[in-house]
Order: structure tokens, then sequence, then C-alpha cells
């Protein structure tokens, strides 16, 4: 029986493949999500964009992605009027 390398296997992953921002490559993962914050009627988009990512920052994460505004079921245009609703399906 042929004997494989014994060394390679059990070089520790970590010397294989240096660790990226204190975070090892193979110990990195993302959660996706969809879903909604409420918030008071007088906090901004900005505002809470803010907020948000210095949470995300404060952990040490990173957001990808974006956001959008709703109003009473409805996408905020950019000129601040009702656009889309969010859930088209209850309107019919």
């Amino acid at each position: 029986m042929k004997r494989l390398n014994r060394k390679a296997e059990i070089e520790p992953a970590a010397e294989k493949h240096p660790p990226l921002d204190d975070l090892h490559p193979a110990h990195s993962k993302e959660f996706e999500f969809q879903g909604c914050v409420e918030v008071p009627m007088e906090l901004s988009e900005d505002q809470f964009l803010d907020l948000f990512l210095a949470f995300i920052e404060a952990n040490h994460w990173s957001f990808g992605g974006g956001v959008r505004t709703i109003v009473d079921g409805y996408y905020l245009n950019a000129d601040g009027t009702p656009g889309e609703p969010v859930w088209p399906e209850e309107d019919e």
C-alpha cells in the first residue's frame, strides 16, 4: 500500500491560506435577508443608514446591498411620491 504525504495532510489550513482582514477565507459567511425595519416617520433614510452601518462597522462586519423607503405599503419614489406597492397581490 502506497503511503500519502502525511505532512501535507496535517499542515494547518491557516498556514496554506493566510488570514484576510482577521477572518480566514474558509471561516467567513454571509447572511442574506429580506425584510423591513419599522422606524419613526421622522427618521430619514440617510439617518437610518448611518445608524445601521455604524452597527455593522462596530462589529467589524461589512454590508453590501441597498435600501428602499416604504411608506404605507408603497415604495417611495425619488421625488417623494408613492410608487409601486410592496405587496401587489394584496391590491387585487
